[in-house]
């Protein structure tokens, strides 16, 4: 079958996002060009799937599918009718990979960690403490070895990656009043870590006893004991209420969290390409400003939280970083594929972020 090309454009495009204005695609016009033609043409559904919630106050990486949907019905009149699915209402947050090959949905935003069986190398966005802020990993992105990666990922699973957006820095959030400094203050401690071999890896690194649970199901096991710790960016342990069944805050900092929107090859075959070049552009613009949303709300996210009650505060984060890196950096399930598939790109990302090579 063939795979669909990584639009050439698109590199360029994403190295100015941080430039781009907050809510900037509301605005966007370009000339109205053969209406006629375009209604002539096959209306394309694309059902956007997302666990995240749609619950007031909702976070801005929902925020920005509501407003990919409204920009695209005005940019193809109609022709393009983006359906958003948040909080996994039509598929589980582990089946979106399938279920884009399978096209039961046509678009979802994905993470690395769902690529790791079939391209490792796109995992190097959730190695912790590889990078210290998002600007880095969107230079990465945009590089030559990281665009290199993102057509790799695109032949092998069917897909188009329409971009990267932050969805924030992930922090501990305890139901346990104990002080957190190291890693060694977490021991005993039930960890909720989402399910996976990756997962796992991050959550013992951190010092934690790792203790799988669904997205869905974290408040609940919080409020009843199942667990006592669970790691998520701000904006979703406020958008799902976490806050409410937890006593503090760690800034451990340990994943600047990305998401990577992607449409699977054959509803981006079914579009024309003056709409493949609206969602191309909407999308770009859309996390540009989801991305300034989550950097811009970090200080006022803290404030709320310990508004609520909970204590805020960093930990010793060089304790966490070491081990965290060395776990990563020197296991072959993860360093191998970076350096056959991507050849180029750990050393890019490191001379960029400063970071070390452990020695393994």
């Amino acid at each position: 079958m063939r795979k669909p090309k990584l639009l050439k454009a698109a590199g360029v495009a994403l190295v100015s996002l941080l430039a781009l204005q907050s809510g900037a695609a509301y605005g966007m016009t370009r000339p109205d060009h053969a209406k006629s033609a375009r209604a002539a043409m096959p209306q394309v559904t694309i059902k956007l799937s997302c666990p995240c919630s749609s619950a007031p106050p909702m976070a801005p990486q929902t925020q920005e599918l509501y407003r990919i949907a409204k920009v695209m019905k005005v940019l193809t009149h109609g022709a393009v009718n983006v359906e958003v699915f948040p909080n996994s209402s039509l598929v589980p947050a582990a089946q979106e990979l399938e279920a884009l090959q399978n096209n039961t949905i046509q678009m979802a935003e994905t993470s690395g960690d769902e690529y790791q069986s079939l391209v490792g190398a796109g995992m190097i966005y959730e190695i912790p403490y590889l990078f210290t802020t998002f600007k880095q990993e969107l230079q990465t992105f945009a590089s030559k070895p990281g665009q290199h990666l993102v057509n790799l990922i695109d032949k092998t699973l069917g897909v188009h990656m329409l971009g990267i957006l932050d969805l924030g820095q992930r922090e501990l959030d305890l139901a346990t009043t104990k002080h957190i400094s190291t890693p060694a203050d977490l021991k005993g401690i039930k960890l909720r870590m989402p399910p996976g071999p990756y997962w796992a890896l991050l959550g013992q690194a951190l010092g934690g006893n790792v203790t799988p649970v669904a997205f869905t199901e974290i408040y609940l096991s919080l409020q009843t004991g199942v667990i006592q710790a669970q790691d998520n960016p701000l904006p979703t342990d406020i958008a799902d209420k976490f806050y409410e069944v937890t006593k503090q805050i760690v800034l451990t900092n340990h994943v600047i969290e990305p998401l990577m929107p992607v449409i699977n090859e054959v509803t981006w075959n079914q579009m024309s390409p003056a709409e493949q070049a609206d969602l191309q552009k909407t999308v770009t613009q859309q996390d540009a400003w989801e991305s300034n949303q989550v950097q811009s709300q970090q200080q006022s996210d803290i404030t709320f939280l310990r508004h609520h009650g909970l204590k805020v505060y960093s930990p010793n984060i060089a304790s966490f970083r070491k081990p965290a890196l060395k776990a990563f950096l020197c296991n072959p399930t993860y360093i191998q594929p970076l350096l056959k598939e991507a050849h180029g790109l750990l050393n890019y990302a490191l001379k960029l972020s400063g970071a070390v090579r452990p020695a393994c």
